[in-house]
């Protein structure tokens, strides 16, 4: 119920706000476990869809200085942005690829 609140509150937000050139979009960081999270306690599964947490990087700073404003009423995963945008994907923003 959370997510689809979210959703529907960024794409309403966007649309009244549009005309005073202000962008709303929700970001999806996927699953980023607290610094120092324990991960032997998920599965293998889990543990590979774990990203860090500055996966939203650039995506945040390209939301951040879009001029003129063309993203707005957007909910955007922030690793399948990066990886489409020629800034990384799991390889470079999975735990498994932290030092």
């Amino acid at each position: 119920m959370t997510k689809a609140a979210i959703n529907v509150i960024t794409r309403v937000m966007a649309e009244e706000l549009k005309e005073r050139n202000i962008a709303v979009n929700a970001i999806m960081p996927g699953f980023t476990p607290a610094e120092g999270a324990d991960l032997s306690r998920f599965g293998p599964d889990t543990r590979r869809m774990a990203v860090k947490p500055d996966t939203s990087v650039p995506l945040v700073i390209h939301l951040a200085s879009q001029e003129p404003l063309t993203v707005t009423g957007q909910i955007i995963d922030a690793l399948e942005w990066n990886q489409l945008h020629g800034f990384g994907g799991t390889e470079k923003w999975s735990v498994a690829a932290m030092p």
